[in-house]
């Protein structure tokens, strides 16, 4: 039913999906503007279905409810990393190639460590993630292609928030402490 009229000569431009009531839904566009990702929450419970939107227009559903993905970002690399707690309580980063939008085919990125992924920002060349170490934060880089991370330097006894990877393997964060002050910091390259 995408995109061709409906009774009332509307223009459909969402699929028809019978979503919980208490749906709440956000888009996310690719840095191309090719794809759209829609995550569904079922209310606040935590449970959250994805849906794309190709470059031809037609949705596909990648994930549902009780498949256990939290949150999904586009990477500039034509894929989609999603952050999954299926069989992994802490929390593990999937890559999905945007040509083959199937849940099953799906690589780890980011194996699930000792600490809770927090955030996760995909580079040209790899992955970012920020992990919660029981209270202080840990941020690692993850090159294409392995799934051993390298440490990212950050303040003693701190946390990291709002991971942006704006360009190439550029990334800025927010990294606070009890002391110093907190600050913005910037990883050029690795």
């Amino acid at each position: 039913m995408n995109g061709t009229p409906d009774n009332d000569g509307k223009l459909l431009s969402y699929p028809y999906i019978d979503f919980p009531r208490i749906a709440e839904i956000t888009l996310e566009a690719s840095e191309d503007g090719q794809w759209t990702a829609a995550t569904v929450a079922n209310g606040d419970g935590g449970d959250f279905a994805h849906y794309l939107r190709d470059t031809s227009g037609k949705w596909q559903q990648v994930t549902h409810f009780e498949d256990g993905v939290k949150h999904v970002r586009f990477g500039r690399d034509h894929s989609l990393y999603m952050l999954s707690l299926k069989d992994a309580p802490r929390g593990k980063v999937l890559r999905l190639a945007l040509n083959t939008p199937e849940l099953s085919k799906a690589t780890i990125v980011a194996p699930e460590a000792k600490g809770v992924v927090q955030e996760f920002a995909p580079a040209d060349d790899g992955l970012y993630v920020s992990y919660l170490q029981g209270g202080p934060s840990e941020l690692v880089y993850f090159p294409r292609g392995s799934t051993h991370s390298k440490d990212i330097s950050i303040l003693p006894i701190s946390s990291v928030s709002g991971l942006q990877c704006w360009q190439g393997n550029e990334l800025v964060f927010g990294n606070a402490s009890y002391h110093p002050a907190p600050r913005t910091r910037a990883v050029k390259s690795l």
